[in-house]
This record gives structure tokens, C-alpha cells and sequence, in this order.
């Protein structure tokens, strides 16, 4: 029963991100602003709970981070596969945090991969922190950080 609830919290957890006051602050790092193609970029997401309860949290769908365009896009697989996740979750008493990393990688612009979200062709991005509330079944945003891929 528990990897049936925690996939339909999961799953939630993909919808549109939302930022409730749940006790609970994200904060986004890069390890470089900059990545040429063939290189990747280290994000970093962490979490801390703030609160006086203990929160269990997970990296969103597809994972602790989101990649968007100037113009706002999001650069992610689609809702449906964000379904057939199956996502860890971490409890964090009062006053704990954790950091959950990904991989930003840099593509030649003529690689034809178009955008996933492990990577993305030449430009200017945001990637921004994003994290599951298990509880609330929303997903709370961190602050953006700019990169740039060189073609």
C-alpha cells in the first residue's frame, strides 16, 4: 500500500508547482554559471524545514529541479512520464535540511535532441529548486538561478 500512496503523491507532486507556506525553504546553487557543450552544470536544491512538525519531502518530478526558458517555458519531460516515477521520500525533523543534486548538461546546437531535461542546447536558462511536500501533495519552488550553454 505505502509504494501505491507514495507514487500518488508523486504524482502529485508534478502538477503545477505551487509555493505554500509550509514551513519548508529551498534554495537553488549552481556550481558554474556558464557550460560549453559536453559539459554539465551541478544543481544544487536545499531543503529545510523551518517548521515545528516533521516534513516528509521529495524531489519533484522528474527531479529537484526545473529548467525554464527567458520566457517562462519549462524544459521537462511531460506530466505522464513523471507517473511512472517512483520518487524516495526523506523526513526532516524540525531545524533538518538535505540537498538533493542533479545534472545540467550542455548540447552542441546541432544535436538534435531538442530539450529533456538533463539537456539543453545553446542559451540562456533558469533553473530553479523544486521540491515535494508529501503532506500538502504540492510541490514548493526555491529561488532561480541563471545559466548560460555555449554553443
Amino acid at each position: 500500500m505505502r509504494p501505491i500512496l507514495v507514487l500518488l503523491l508523486a504524482t502529485l507532486a508534478c502538477s503545477n508547482p505551487s509555493s505554500p507556506d509550509s514551513g519548508l525553504k529551498v534554495e537553488t546553487s549552481v556550481s558554474a554559471s556558464t557550460a560549453r557543450a559536453g559539459e554539465s552544470i551541478t544543481v544544487n536544491v536545499h531543503v529545510t524545514n523551518l517548521g515545528l512538525n516533521t516534513r516528509s519531502v521529495a524531489p519533484a518530478c522528474p527531479g529537484p529541479f526545473n529548467v525554464l526558458t527567458p520566457s517562462g517555458e519549462r524544459v521537462d519531460p511531460s506530466e505522464p512520464l513523471c507517473a511512472l516515477i517512483l520518487i524516495a521520500v526523506t523526513e526532516l525533523g524540525p531545524g533538518e535540511s538535505r540537498t538533493f543534486s542533479g545534472q545540467l548538461g550542455a548540447v552542441r546546437p546541432t544535436e538534435t535532441v531538442g530539450y529533456s531535461w538533463t539537456t539543453v542546447p545553446p542559451g540562456t536558462y533558469q533553473v530553479q529548486g523544486f521540491i515535494g511536500d508529501m503532506q500538502e501533495g504540492t510541490a514548493i519552488t526555491g529561488n532561480s538561478r541563471e545559466v548560460s550553454i555555449e554553443g
